[in-house]
């Protein structure tokens, strides 16, 4: 049982790599010299085929992860991690991103993508990304591995693999950063049982990041 789920991870982990890696790879070639909508298009395309894939597929197997907590959560368990995800957020991008030589390409590839399109960038960044990445590493990765495995060790697998995939926009750095904010997300759905409170930290942090980048950007 444990081997089997592992390997479903480990097969979900590679097909959400390989559908960001695909997408994003045609997105680059059609949108020419100069970077336009068409670069957040074809990510948007593929994180929603990856979605109704995943969504299908945990349907059929019966694996859907509950998307709210039929039970009354705790006021506390509702602001705590907001406030952590707030604080931890701005203090980190602006550690971050004051940095020499930390992420200069990728701090241009945001700025012209939010001028190319500002309301396909926020959509991308701020709705549909925040949904996707949370479903597949808390609402399944995370929920699969908590079927075998103590908690620690459950948040920890899908925080890595969480970071890992922040390695094709960002540097080593980001991907640590991203990490550290997937264990805040996984303690989240942890402790409320909800994937919508869960998405809506996320959205959260990813909303601090850009208040913490708008002032360095322009």
């Amino acid at each position: 049982m444990k081997k089997r789920t592992l390997l479903s991870v480990f097969f979900t982990f590679l097909f959400f790599i390989a559908t960001q890696i695909i997408f994003s790879s045609i997105g680059f070639m059609l949108q020419g010299a100069e970077i336009s909508s068409t670069f957040l298009i074809f990510p948007v395309i593929g994180d929603v085929v990856f979605a109704l894939s995943a969504f299908l597929y945990s349907k059929k197997k019966k694996l859907l992860p509950k998307f709210n907590n039929s039970l009354k959560i705790p006021i506390k368990n509702c602001f705590v991690p907001f406030i952590a995800i707030i604080s931890y957020s701005i203090l980190g991008n602006f550690i971050l991103y004051s940095l020499p030589n930390n992420m200069p390409e990728s701090m241009e590839l945001m700025e012209h993508s939010m001028q190319a399109n500002p309301f396909l960038y926020c959509i991308a960044v701020y709705l549909i990304a925040p949904v996707t990445e949370e479903f597949v590493f808390r609402g399944f990765i995370q929920t699969r591995l908590r079927a075998t495995m103590n908690v620690i060790p459950a948040i920890l697998i899908s925080s890595v693999l969480f970071g890992i995939t922040h390695l094709m926009t960002g540097s080593i750095l980001t991907a640590l950063f991203a990490l550290l904010g997937g264990i805040i997300f996984g303690l989240t759905f942890e402790k409320t049982g909800s994937l919508i409170l869960t998405i809506s930290v996320h959205i959260v942090g990813n909303l601090c990041e850009l208040i913490v980048m708008l002032p360095i950007m322009f």
